[in-house]
This record gives C-alpha cells, sequence and structure tokens, in this order.
C-alpha cells in the first residue's frame, strides 16, 4: 500500500505495524502543490492494494499513480467536517480549475482529533481488505488513539501560556490547527498557494499584522518563500518555521511534528 504525504503514512503505519509495507509517495522536502511524480516511482508502487490520500486538491498527482498502476486511490477524510477554503479580500478571475486547492481546505490533518479519525479510517478499509489480520489492526489502533489523546493533551498545555494568539502563515495551511487549539490566522501572505500577492493585497496585510501586534509569522520549510523573506525583513518580524508535513529529523513522526509546530508557536509570541 502506499500513502501521499508522509503525516498520513506515519499515521497507516501506526495502525498495520510491521504487517505491511507502507510506500510514502511524496519525499521529505517535496512540495505537495507542485510535486511530479517521476516514472522511475511506479516500480515502487508495483503490488500496492491501495493509495491512501488526503484528497481535496493537494494531493490531485495521486490519481495519475493510482491509474497507471490499475490501484483505487482512498480519500481519508471519513467524518472529517471538511471547511471551506479561506475567503481573502481580493477577488481573481482565477477558476476553480487553476487553483492549487480548489473550494475547499485539504489541510485538515493538522489537528490530532481529524488523525484519530483518519486512523479509523484506515483500520476499516485494512480490515476489510485484510480481514485475516483485523484483530491485529484493531489492537494497534487502540493502543495509538491513547497516544494520540495524550499528544492532544499535551498541545493544549503547551499553547495555553500563548499571550498574542494571533497568527500570520504564509500560504492557508493552518486553519484546522488553529479552530481546534483556539488560536486565530490573522493573516496569509499568499492569498492562494502558488499566487504572489498585489500590492493592494501586501498593504492590507501590513495593516492586520500592526493591529494585531504580531512579531513572528511563519512558514513551511518546503515552498519557495523569497518574497516572504523580504516581507518579513522590511516589517522587522521573525521568521520561524512551522512544518505541515515533516518527515525531518525532530518532526519524523505525526506526534513528533503536532509537538514540535505547538512548541514553537508557544516559543515565538
Amino acid at each position: 500500500m502506499a500513502t501521499t504525504i508522509f503525516p498520513l503514512k506515519d499515521l497507516v503505519q501506526n495502525v498495520v505495524g510491521n504487517e505491511i509495507n507502507v510506500v510514502l509517495i511524496l519525499p521529505p522536502g517535496a512540495d505537495a502543490h507542485t510535486f511530479d511524480p517521476p516514472p522511475s516511482l511506479l516500480r515502487s508502487l508495483e503490488g500496492a492494494t491501495v493509495i491512501y490520500r488526503i484528497g481535496h486538491g493537494i494531493d490531485r498527482w495521486a490519481d495519475t499513480l493510482a491509474s497507471a498502476v490499475d490501484v483505487s486511490p482512498l480519500t481519508v477524510d471519513k467524518n472529517i467536517v471538511i471547511r471551506a477554503s479561506a475567503e481573502h479580500e481580493e477577488e481573481t478571475e482565477e477558476t476553480e480549475e487553476e487553483e492549487e486547492h480548489g473550494p475547499t481546505d485539504p489541510h485538515y490533518w493538522l489537528t490530532v482529533p481529524n488523525a484519530k479519525k483518519i486512523a479509523t479510517t484506515v483500520t476499516e478499509d485494512l480490515s476489510k481488505r485484510f480481514p485475516d489480520r483485523a484483530v491485529i489492526f484493531q489492537t494497534n489502533l487502540e493502543r495509538y488513539l491513547i497516544q494520540l489523546d495524550q499528544t492532544d493533551e499535551q498541545i493544549r498545555t503547551i499553547l495555553s501560556s500563548v499571550s498574542n494568539r494571533h497568527l500570520v502563515t504564509f500560504h492557508d495551511a493552518w486553519y484546522y490547527f488553529a479552530d481546534a487549539y483556539g488560536l486565530t490566522i490573522a493573516g496569509t501572505f499568499e492569498p492562494t498557494a502558488g499566487r504572489e500577492p498585489t500590492p493592494h493585497y501586501l498593504g492590507t496585510l501590513i495593516e492586520t499584522v500592526q493591529k494585531a501586534g504580531v512579531r513572528t509569522v511563519y512558514y513551511e520549510p518546503q515552498m519557495d518563500v523569497t518574497g516572504f523573506e523580504g516581507f518579513s525583513r522590511d516589517q522587522k518580524l521573525n521568521l520561524v518555521i512551522l512544518d505541515d508535513i515533516g518527515g525531518v529529523p525532530g518532526r519524523n513522526s505525526y506526534i513528533e511534528l503536532m509537538l514540535s509546530n505547538a512548541k514553537t508557536i508557544s516559543q515565538n509570541p
């Protein structure tokens, strides 16, 4: 089986344990929005029974891969409330097909309660595909759900002392996280992923930053943030990583990733 992004891969791995090999499609450090799977990747997907995906536009390249290896992709959003994409102040003539995500926000894995739902969905699906291992999957799930509950409590404790609860981010990846943990996304630098902000938009964002008293802005490590660096420098803001994908040292599990982000926010008021 295969998964599109690292957080999903780790959730699946915790369910299957050592029973099944889980292939990760998106390499650590790559940008899911611009990823172009190389032909050589198809070899690693040979024999896969399913490709688990996030869906909602962020990993639409999984459809092409699934078709090439004759596997049905499965979106893991069952029982998750999917929010609409963030509305931006400027209207554009960009069509939905030209947008990176479309009308919905795909970053739903960035809350622990949603991660629990993803793991449960995967367990249900795997138990149907491999009924002889269903008990193992369920046992692994129950153990992992306890760990996720503990992680959720840790995140809430870490963030409880944050005084300025307004965040300014590079793009609109963090609304689920903010909603779940009592934070507010005051603004984003890119109104749509991959599209440069206009001078009018930047002027409004500067006003937002000043009004919110923000001293730190956040960016994802896999993205080109050249313009954001200039913006943060001009406004005398600290530029700090919030990682939505992980798979690197210090963020090499879903739990590590989520705790790292919470600690980053708490340490950068």
